[in-house]
């Protein structure tokens, strides 16, 4: 475990295995103080983006689990990190939001008394908030609430990603032995990074940046064969189709975050979503880029968890909460 504002925040590991046989790892976040007022804080899922693994949260989630006092849970979709999956398995975004059910299913009984319900509030970022749009649309009985980070509902009424970012995805140079296969295919990572972040926080952290860079790299090199461009062509699939139409019949409690200076997907899809969703809230954070919660965690960490709280207080009037 780690510390965090003077509590102790555990991580424990776990795997829950699908239907088709695929192998999700995820882990959970948790602090044993005020466990009377912990077991009304539902737990909250992190559903993260294209390629990226569930490390990737663990200052956001051990943040919410010690400021918040709930269970927060992160995983590997599959094709990422340590999960796994069999050469013959759907990979469409369906099929994902099937694992964020599974995973929320089993992580509550893993959770026990400490928020352990089968519903989870549950955070999509990216084409994570793709999946968790579908995971609400078609398993409404396990979401508290949901809460969509720099996404889009895809289909011909979205607002495509940027052309840069499309023209750099398609460019990774391969990763030969020579030492200038080696320095291009080092240059391109860093670009591909940086388009997630605002130049402002790239001009003024630089040594963070140096560090996440390190941290991609390294996830890159262990990347399961396959997984990064069967999750691609599953985000190519939902783009086509899209679930615009679907969204009127949304009637969890919704919060849509984006940074106002995305560079990937543009930040005119929240207002969009807003607008389909009934009720839906609208939070543009600006000056931060696509991976905002990295830019500024705080501020995202007191969003969350201050939509969070506010729905837990109306599901148990009775409960205390921060």
């Amino acid at each position: 475990g780690i510390w965090l504002m003077g509590w102790p925040v555990k991580m424990m590991h776990e795997k829950v295995q699908t239907k088709d046989g695929t192998w999700l790892a995820y882990t959970i976040y948790s602090t044993n103080n005020d466990v009377a007022r912990l077991a009304n804080c539902r737990p909250l899922l992190i559903c993260r983006g294209w390629g990226m693994v569930k490390e990737d949260s663990a200052q956001l989630a051990a943040r919410i689990a010690a400021e918040g006092l709930r269970c927060v849970v992160t995983f590997d979709n599959r094709g990422s990190g340590e999960s796994t999956v069999p050469p013959d398995a759907d990979f469409c975004l369906e099929t994902m939001a099937n694992d964020c059910a599974a995973v929320i299913r089993h992580s509550a009984q893993a959770c026990g008394g400490r928020g352990g319900l089968a519903t989870a509030h549950v955070f999509g970022v990216s084409l994570g908030g793709c999946v968790a749009q579908l995971l609400t649309l078609r398993h409404a009985e396990l979401v508290a609430s949901l809460a969509i980070g720099c996404s889009h509902f895809g289909g011909p009424g979205h607002v495509k990603t940027s052309q840069k970012y499309r023209a750099l995805i398609s460019a990774e140079p391969s990763r030969g032995p020579s030492e200038e296969h080696q320095r291009r295919w080092l240059q391109y990572m860093r670009q591909s990074l940086a388009i997630n972040y605002s130049p402002t926080f790239q001009n003024t952290e630089p040594a963070r940046f140096d560090q996440m860079l390190d941290a991609f790299v390294q996830v890159e090199l262990t990347r399961p064969a396959g997984g990064k461009e069967a999750q691609m062509a599953a985000i190519t699939n939902f783009i086509h189709k899209g679930v615009q139409r679907e969204l009127c019949r949304v009637n969890t409690p919704t919060l849509i975050v984006h940074g106002g200076e995305d560079q990937v997907i543009p930040v005119e899809n929240a207002a969009l979503l807003a607008a389909e969703i009934p009720n839906a809230e609208l939070c543009i954070l600006q000056h931060l880029g696509h991976m905002f919660w990295d830019e500024d965690c705080n501020t995202v960490v007191r969003i969350l968890s201050s939509f969070c709280d506010r729905q837990d207080r109306l599901a148990h009037p009775s409960a205390a909460h921060l």
